[in-house]
């Protein structure tokens, strides 16, 4: 099930940004939702870029200091962390 929501989802988020929906509320939750799986399944370079767009995303709908982003932030440092980019992880 995860498999089919990952080539599903990643598909789907492809088609918003080929349509310029990319810094879109809908694309940074798909974006997010995507980079969790991701990074649960140890694809730690693919939950990366999903991780960054959603941020760009999240800072376009709701600014720079949302709460919203802490969220994000965490999932990111977590990723950074396993992929065994420790630096990266303590600055995210």
């Amino acid at each position: 099930m995860r498999n089919w929501f990952i080539e599903t989802g990643g598909k789907m988020a492809d088609e918003m940004e080929w349509e310029g929906k990319a810094l879109t509320k809908e694309f940074g939750h798909l974006c997010f939702q995507l980079g969790t799986m991701l990074k649960d399944f140890a694809a730690y370079t693919e939950a990366e870029r999903k991780f960054e767009q959603t941020l760009a995303a999240k800072r376009h709908v709701y600014g720079d200091n949302d709460f919203s982003l802490a969220m994000t932030y965490n999932n990111q440092a977590i990723n950074y962390k396993k992929a065994g980019k420790t630096k990266l992880a303590m600055e995210a």
